[in-house]
């Protein structure tokens, strides 16, 4: 099951950067579940801190969570995965925020 997950979530993230014209330093991370999108968050990290960049930040959306019966839940949930991870998160709006190394 988890593979077909998996596959959703990267079919969704292809869909969230065709929309940002695959643009390297934004990550949108709408539509994932919380484990998807922190999964995510963390290996496109990865990938774009050991890419050549002009960027200093990478701009990661979340969305606002007006879909979510729950509320926002991504932005609490991937923002902490990431400084768990040695990532600083830095203050962006509402539904976003910037990531540095």
């Amino acid at each position: 099951m988890r593979d077909a997950s998996d596959r959703a979530a990267r079919l969704q993230l292809a869909a969230n950067a065709a929309k940002h014209r695959r643009d390297p330093n934004v990550l949108d991370l709408h539509k994932l579940t919380v484990a998807e999108a922190r999964r995510a968050a963390a290996e496109f990290a990865a990938l774009w801190a050991a890419a050549p960049r002009t960027a200093r930040t990478l701009k990661v959306i979340v969305g606002a969570g007006h879909h979510s019966e729950a509320g926002p839940r991504l932005k609490a949930a991937v923002s902490a995965h990431l400084v768990r991870l040695g990532w600083r998160v830095e203050p962006g709006g509402n539904g976003w925020f910037y990531l540095r190394p």
